[in-house]
């Protein structure tokens, strides 16, 4: 399956103009469409499991399958999505929350702001987990709530495993923005389990049969932020005075002649 959809960049959009009394209204400019293609294309395979493995096994064989398989697809998915994310965005290095924090401010669409997320590896959010502000405070706030996940200026962070986003030339990768507008995710599909036992009669065998139909394409290019993350040079020393400490001052009297 094949087709296509329109879209419009929201930096695109003009606004209205003023209108006087008992003039002439003037014609609005027709909308800065974009075409974008797509082509759905099926994804999947054949699990073939031993009959007497199934008949013998009482630690829940199936029940792994099938979460097994559920992990495949998401996996699937993340990796045709990554690909897209990694070519296109506003491309940058940085290496402190500041860095960071300005680009969000200035180059991302403050409209789209409140469906913006972060994507990292592990080595990436190991880098923003050890920012601290100028009292040695984390910069990172937790999740209200997920109290598992962080946070960076109230935008949730998600991390993924160095093996799925690996580094590239000593840097990590940092995507910031809202990906609905980034990418669109075409699913006509989601990932449909068929089971036969006749299948593999012969073999003794039940052949799991996992299928699903989607594709992931390009949208708004300009729309996230794609950072090369590196450590900072120096992290700052912070000197925190405890409440016991006791400021002392030395008072050098004057020689007398």
């Amino acid at each position: 399956t094949s087709g296509s959809f329109v879209y419009e960049n929201g930096d695109t959009i003009e606004p209205f103009v003023d209108i006087t009394e008992a003039t002439e209204i003037g014609e609005l400019m027709s909308p800065t469409l974009k075409q974008q293609k797509f082509a759905i294309t099926d994804k999947g395979g054949i699990l073939p499991i031993s009959n007497t493995l199934l008949s013998d096994e009482k630690g829940g064989l199936v029940k792994y399958i099938n979460k097994w398989l559920a992990r495949k697809s998401v996996v699937t998915d993340n990796r045709k999505i990554l690909s897209i994310l990694k070519v296109n965005g506003i491309k940058l290095n940085a290496s402190t929350h500041a860095e960071i924090k300005s680009a969000i401010n200035t180059k991302l669409d403050p409209e789209l702001l409140a469906g913006t997320v972060i994507i990292t590896n592990q080595n990436g959010f190991d880098i923003m987990d050890q920012w601290v502000d100028a009292t040695g405070k984390p910069i990172l706030q937790p999740n209200p709530t997920e109290p598992t996940k962080k946070m960076l200026s109230g935008i949730n962070i998600e991390v993924y495993a160095n093996t799925n986003i690996p580094d590239e030339d000593g840097a990590s990768p940092v995507y910031i923005g809202n990906l609905e507008e980034a990418i669109k995710f075409m699913d006509r599909e989601e990932m449909a389990l068929a089971v036969s036992k006749e299948a593999g009669f012969t073999k003794n065998l039940t052949l799991i049969r996992a299928i699903q139909r989607d594709d992931v394409v390009t949208k708004d290019t300009q729309s996230y932020l794609n950072i090369k993350l590196t450590a900072p040079a120096e992290q700052p020393i912070v000197y925190v005075r405890s409440a016991n400490e006791v400021a002392t001052t030395s008072v050098v009297e004057p020689e007398v002649p």
